[in-house]
């Protein structure tokens, strides 16, 4: 599957998407995207995707999607 970093709005990479996963840096999954929004585990509606950018849901830029960076099994 082809990953991609979750970067702030600094550029630096916090986490990571695989397929519609969401994962922190540790390997611990913390939330899924589904539909445009990405959720944290409990459901909790955690950031829009716009582009390849990520805001909050009152539309704060929070970072932004990197491009695609590898495969993983």
């Amino acid at each position: 599957m082809i990953s991609r970093g979750i970067y702030d709005t600094r550029g630096e990479l916090f986490g990571y998407l695989v397929g519609n996963v969401v994962y922190d840096l540790e390997e611990t999954q913390t939330g899924y995207l589904r539909e445009g929004v990405i959720y944290a585990n409990n459901g909790e509606k955690q950031w829009i995707v716009r582009g390849d950018g990520l805001y909050t849901p009152d539309g704060e830029a929070v970072g932004y999607l990197g491009a695609a960076f590898g495969e993983t099994l």
